[in-house]
Parts: structure tokens; sequence; C-alpha cells
């Protein structure tokens, strides 16, 4: 089914507790900040919204929250509903609070609705911007939300961008939005404790409402069906008309709503530091403007980032491909001409002893690159020996400066491929680091956002994730040229910024620059080549010692502890601590108390217990197994063993 479109102005409306759960069990390291708290959650939390200003830039943001299961209607109605699920984590539970602090320093909207789901709240929000002009983009994956779908409702999947609209929803389940309703009536929602007619999925709910048009006329006519599901239908007939009501949205809820109080916040490093700061999350904050550079935009939609330097349009970006030898002749006639370049290599793996060379990318000037492919699955290259020898030159002038982001990657990949590459260097991720040491995000993403105002194409986009991850070998040209030619156009461009930046600081800190960060570089380059050996023998063996000293730390410290609990979870240790053993409290924080290894130290030296001196132990050794002897079997290099 198709419908016509034409919007111009984009509202993201996030379900807030849907993204913060999703955030909660994403596939991310466990965080905690400086006082000890957990914090992943919000920080994955955090990070989505940052995304969604610096690369969606929506005209309008506000976030929809639940309100208790225990409170809304829908319970009231049907006391059975949601009553199989499961209580969240206790600390997720603290990482909400800070979540909506998170949200407030940013200055986005935030709407409630007492006994509501967040689900009415976005539906009566989509009602009411009906024919304003407006696309509403609802972060979310839940089906519920399929009835309200229309050309300018939308949902959007913040980790990969996917948007479902009623054409996508057609495409993707075989139903309309219109249909949603009568088939989620068929179908229930176990997950939500709904019934539904038992065995009738999606598929085959789907096919009698497309040919009946109602649950109702379904039923009507559940003689035509085979006798076991003309059974099944007759005995769910008198609970469809309760399920009918628990899966329809209400989108005429009572609560104030100004668009223009959605208009997307200016949000500066000021507003949310001393927070960001308190959970650990300083390198969000440089990506921020300061208000003191930052004049606020009265237009929706405006960021106002502060950008220093305008990338220039993307009609002015020239990128070239060089894949015959007479356009390699041509440019290593032009690179013979300088006395400065950006260079970068496309491989085909991070581990750089099992990287093959994919190929290269060279920029001297903004706006401008050239791209050299040497291997592909899918296009014409040139042949690798044959090209590295006529850059060799080049790349081995004493007289050249080599600019790279992370050079040391692209001066190890070269070695492997049979050239030295000498003369100057300057890298711009060790640049950007000693200029603004309190920076933790120096890749070149982060690095063209803030300081150019550029946002880059992520390596995903050419070669996705997880299991269906491709080869760079396998990535058509028209979409690897742009990529590999903007990676060496914005290391020029930060070049340009960063080399001015570090002569004007003074020179002691150019001469830390470049007396001992770069030569540094070309050390660690000929380290990470040359390795370590592992004995993954010997590593296995002490893995199994360290499990069963793990496990026997964990019995001691239950048993010392006089019952069971989560050894792992800091807010479980903090009851058992100073509730049921009553030792003193060190350290309060706004959580509760601390129980880090400072606080657990200073227990066991002033109290004696035998507790903290145990989970200081279990703690050590956990980590130890699960930072160092679990992960290094897996970085042996498949080449050399």
């Amino acid at each position: 089914m198709r419908y016509p479109g034409g919007v111009v102005r984009t509202f993201y409306l996030i379900d807030g507790h849907a993204q913060l759960f999703r955030a909660y069990y994403a596939p991310f390291r466990p965080l905690s900040s400086p006082s000890g708290e957990p914090v992943k959650a919000v920080y994955v939390f955090t990070q989505m919204l940052l995304n969604i200003l610096a690369k969606e830039r929506p005209d309008y943001l506000a976030i929809a929250f639940d309100v208790s299961d225990e409170t809304t209607e829908r319970k009231a109605f049907y006391p059975a509903y949601k009553e199989q699920r499961e209580a969240a984590p206790d600390d997720l539970h603290t990482q909400f609070d800070r979540a909506v602090q998170v949200i407030e320093a940013m200055g986005i909207p935030i709407y409630t609705v007492d006994g509501f789901e967040a689900d009415d709240v976005i539906a009566t929000i989509a009602k009411r911007l009906d024919g304003s002009g407006v696309e509403l983009r609802i972060a979310s994956k839940d089906k519920d939300l399929h009835q309200i779908l229309t050309p300018t409702v939308k949902l959007w999947d913040p980790k990969d961008g996917t948007l479902i609209d009623p054409n996508t929803l057609w495409e993707l389940r075989g139903y309309r939005p219109e249909q949603s309703v009568e088939i989620q009536t068929l179908v229930g929602d176990p997950t939500d404790n709904v019934p539904g007619v038992v065995g009738v999925g999606v598929k085959t709910a789907a096919k009698l409402i497309e040919r009946y048009g109602s649950a109702d006329a379904v039923l009507e006519h559940a003689d035509e069906q085979t006798p076991k599901l003309r059974e099944r239908l007759l005995e769910a007939r008198d609970v469809l008309p309760i399920t009918r009501q628990l899966v329809t949205l209400r989108d005429d809820l009572d609560f104030p709503f100004d668009l223009g109080a959605c208009a997307t916040p200016l949000v500066t490093r000021e507003a949310v530091q001393d927070l960001f700061a308190e959970l650990g999350f300083r390198s969000f904050a440089d990506q921020l403007p300061s208000e003191r550079g930052v004049a606020r935009s009265a237009e929706p939609g405006t960021l106002g980032f502060g950008v220093a330097d305008a990338p220039p349009p993307e009609s002015d970006v020239s990128y070239h491909l060089v894949d015959t030898p007479e356009s390699l002749e041509v440019l290593v006639a032009q690179l013979s001409d300088q006395r400065v370049i950006a260079l970068d290599t496309e491989t085909t793996s991070l581990r750089v002893v099992d990287a093959d060379l994919v190929g290269l990318a060279f920029a001297w000037r903004a706006g401008e690159a050239w791209y050299v492919p040497v291997r592909s699955h899918v296009a014409r290259t040139l042949d690798p020996a044959t090209t590295i020898e006529a850059l060799r030159g080049v790349l081995e002038d004493d007289g050249v400066t080599k600019v790279g982001q992370n050079l040391k990657y692209d001066l190890s990949v070269l070695e492997g491929a049979g050239v030295t590459v000498r003369g100057p260097l300057f890298d711009t991720m060790i640049a950007a680091s000693l200029l603004n040491p309190e920076r933790r995000g120096v890749g070149m993403d982060d690095l063209a956002r803030d300081l150019l105002g550029v946002t880059t194409t992520p390596i995903s986009d050419l070669i996705g994730k997880g299991k269906q991850q491709r080869s760079m070998l396998d990535v058509p040209m028209e979409q690897l040229l742009p990529y590999a030619a903007e990676d060496a156009d914005v290391t020029w461009r930060l070049y340009e910024r960063l080399d001015h930046e570090l002569d004007a600081a003074g020179g002691r800190l150019r001469t830390l620059f470049d007396s001992v960060e770069v030569p540094l570089v070309r050390v660690l380059a000929a380290m990470e080549r040359a390795g370590i050996t592992l004995d993954v023998e010997r590593l296995a063996a002490y893995r199994e010692q360290l499990t069963e000293r793990i496990d026997a730390l964990r019995a001691q410290v239950l048993d010392v502890a006089g019952g069971g609990f989560n050894v792992d979870s800091p807010k479980q240790l903090s009851q058992v601590l100073f509730e049921r053993l009553k030792l003193p409290v060190v350290r309060k924080t706004k959580t509760g108390y601390s129980t880090d290894a400072e606080v657990l130290e200073t227990l066991a030296s002033e109290t004696g217990h035998p507790l903290p001196a145990l989970v200081l132990e279990y703690r050590e050794l956990t980590k130890l197994l699960g930072t160092y002897v679990d992960p290094l079997p897996s970085f042996v290099s498949k080449r050399t063993g």
C-alpha cells in the first residue's frame, strides 16, 4: 500500500522507558561513576540524546515516560495486566532518576500523564500534530504504536536510523495501521499478559483481518474456519472485547502540550558539566558548545554548536578515484610537489598484523582528496606491489611531512605492505589530546564533529555490524571512494586547525608534541608489529585457577554476609554492609552509601570485619579475569600465532 508524503519539519519523540531499558541491556561494558554508582544505562541513553542532536538535528524534541504499571487505567480495568513481568533490576531504578536529571539539564521536555502509559501520551501528541506539517518520529520499536502510523507519523530506531511508516509496515508485516488493533485483538500480547486466541499468530491474524475486516467479523465467520481454529475462536469470544480495550491506545488524553515548547534546545557545556562530571561523562561535555561562544538561535532545530571553521559545501567537495596506471602516474607527480600530505589507509582488519592493505587516500588541500584502491572483490583496482613501488618515493621522502589520524596504525600497515614511511609526522589525534587533555573523544568522528562541524560517514554504513558485517573488500567503489577520500580530507582539515593551535599554545606544548609524542608513534608502531608471545595453554590453566578462587570467594562472601545477595551489585552490597551488618558508613552519595574500593579498604582496616577484604579480592580477581585473562587469547594473530 502506498501513501502520499511531503513534510518539512521533524519532531523526535522518545519512548523514555523503552529506550532506557534498551540502554541497560545494550552490549556495552559495565560503567560506574567516580563515586561507584552504576551508570551504563544513563551513559548509553545520554549518548543517544547527543547523537539525535548532532546527527538528526530535529526541529522539535521531547520524551514520554510511563507511570507505574500499578496505577494505570488498564491495570484497574484488567488486574492481570502485566502481572507476570519481573521487577526491574535494582540498579535500573537509580539510573532512571539519573536519566531524568540528564534530560532536565539538557532542557528537553518530559511528558507523563497519571494513569496512562507512554504509548497513550505519544498517541495523543501524534493526533494533536495532525495537519501541522510536522513529521513525528517516535523512538520506539513497540508494535502497539503501529496503529497510529501515518505518512507523517513514523517509528524510528535510534540504533540504525530505520524508519517504519505505513508503507514499510505493509512490506514487513503484511498489514496496515488501521488493521493493527484488530490483529492485536486476535493475537493478544503474552509479554503484557493480554489474552488472545490460542495458536493465532500475527500472520494468521493478518490474513483473517484482510479477509473479514475485523476481529468481530472473524468471530461471526468462525464456522468457516478449520475445526481447531473455530474452537479456539469461540473459546476466546468473551476475552476479545477486553483485549481490544487493552491494546487500543488512547489519543484523547487531557494534558498541556505546546509544540513551541518542544523546540529543540540549545544544550551548552555549562548546563550539563556539573552533572556530567558527577557521572563521569566528561567526553560528552566536550562535545557541546560553551555559552560564551554560541549565540542562542530563535529558530527551532538550530543547534548552534559554535563551530569555528565551517566545512566546504558538499557540492564543493571533489574526490578522485585513482584506479588506472595513468591516473596513478598523475597522482604521484602531484604528490611529489607537496611538502605536507595527509594520508589514510583502508584495510581488511583493525588488527594491524593481520591487516591487508585495501587502498590509500591522500589530501593536501581542504575539500579535495584522492583514493587509490589496491584490493577489492567487486571493483577494478591497481596491483598492490606496483602501486606501493610507485608511491615509495613520496612515502619514504624525508622532506615530506606525513599527516594522519592515529598514524601509528597507518605506519604499521604500510610497513607490512613493504614501505617504511619517513619524514616528519603530524598525528591529529595526538595533537587534539595535547590541546585538550580532558577530551575523551579523539576519534575522527568526534574531532570532525566538534572542531569542523562535519558529520562523517560511520564505517558501519559500509560494512555493517555484528554477524552481518562484511569486509572492506566487498564494499562497492561508489561507497568506498567517498568514505576513504573523506577520511583523508577531514584529516587534512584537522591538521590545518590543530597545527595552528599548537603554535598558538606556546613553545613548550609544541616541543612536547614534536620531540616526545610524535617520535613515540614510531616506537609504538614497531612494538605493536612485533607483538608479544602468549602462552595460550598456560593462560587457560591460570584461568581455571582464577575461576576456582573467584567461586570460593563468592561462597565465603555469602557465608560471612549471613545470606544470599548479588555480590556484583553495589546497591545490594551496601544493604548488606550498612543495614544487615551495621558497619559504619564511610561516605554517602546522592543515591546511597558508597561501596567503592576506598570505602572497602577503610572498612577492612578499621572494623576488622572479613567481608570488605573478601569483596575487594573478589572484585580484583573478577576484573583480572574479565579484562585480561578471558580476552587475551582472542588477540593472538592468525598469521603469526
